[in-house]
């Protein structure tokens, strides 16, 4: 492979003429990205500074080097937070300006690994208020909603949890992104799936009819996948439920097929047509609503426009 033949190359004359190209440098912060190489991966920044100073750097070196910090976070390696942080530090100092939106959010993605959601909200308040700082992008919101998707497996507290939605939610409306179409489908598709309350211990279904209320409002395209997730999310609402009010089963299951039989109405209000895989996944929720084994949840989303998060 040419890059690891770059990388392991010793004749340095040759590695410098090499690395004049920023698309290997690229290659290479990348490679060490994704095999989880980081510290190998910094002295490579600190090899190009010795090389070519500090303009060597630029925002889409931090990103990618600051998107493996948060791969290698989410499998374990939480004391990396510090290191990211101190490396988001530097490159204001190197950059000579506030860098781009793209290294902003793989420090949140970082945040987010490490279950912090409310340290990148804090962030994404920071970026709208400050002049400086560049405005959050359509990938900042998604890396925050995405990451409260993660706490599943490790729920946070209903209120905190809730809270951090409506933060989120109130700066996203504050903003021109809120014009996109695209944006807006993927926002809305995980709003629906957070109301199914897997992410903090409590659902509610009341927030998805509002969602999907405001989501016609506003003339957000309703589509096969965002319909899909308010399905989803609002059956694994109920699901929830029963884990929570086992004497309540059969009720529960009672107002769950009220509920689909209103969310499949809504298919065809739209011209939708439910697929026959979709359908038995309802049936085998509906199923295990009242037996003594559930499921783990597992909310899908096929609709990930900006999964992301190195803004080229």
């Amino acid at each position: 492979h040419f890059v690891k033949s770059v990388i392991f190359n010793e004749d340095q004359d040759l590695k410098k003429r090499l690395l004049q190209c920023n698309n290997l440098r690229y290659e290479i912060a990348r490679y060490f990205a994704r095999s989880r190489g980081i510290k190998k991966g910094l002295e490579f920044l600190q090899n190009l500074t010795e090389m070519f100073g500090t303009e060597a750097y630029c925002d889409k070196l931090y990103a990618i080097t600051l998107s493996g910090m948060a791969s290698a976070i989410k499998v374990g390696d939480v004391a990396l937070v510090e290191a990211a942080e101190k490396l988001f530090q530097q490159s204001f100092k190197t950059l000579h300006r506030a860098p781009s939106p793209s290294v902003f959010n793989s420090l949140m993605q970082c945040y987010c690994n490490a279950f912090d959601i409310a340290s990148a909200v804090e962030m994404l308040a920071v970026m709208k208020a400050k002049e400086a700082w560049p405005d959050p992008d359509a990938v900042s919101f998604v890396v925050c909603m995405n990451g409260l998707r993660q706490c599943e497996t490790k729920p946070l507290p209903p209120d905190e949890g809730w809270k951090l939605v409506d933060d989120i939610v109130a700066l996203y409306h504050g903003t021109d992104i809120a014009q996109s179409e695209s944006a807006n489908i993927a926002i809305y598709t995980t709003l629906f799936n957070l109301c199914s309350g897997s992410f903090c211990g409590k659902g509610d279904l009341q927030r998805l009819y509002a969602f999907y209320e405001e989501q016609k409002t506003r003339l957000i395209p309703v589509t096969v996948v965002s319909t899909n997730s308010m399905l989803l999310g609002g059956l694994d609402y109920f699901v929830n439920e029963c884990v929570l009010n086992p004497n309540d089963k059969e009720k529960l299951k009672q107002d769950a097929e009220k509920f689909v039989e209103w969310a499949f109405a809504e298919y065809d209000k739209h011209g939708f047509s439910p697929s026959d895989a979709l359908r038995q996944r309802v049936q085998h929720k509906l199923a295990t609503m009242t037996s003594d084994v559930h499921d783990e949840l597992e909310i899908e989303n096929d609709n990930e426009p900006l999964t992301s998060i190195e803004t080229m």
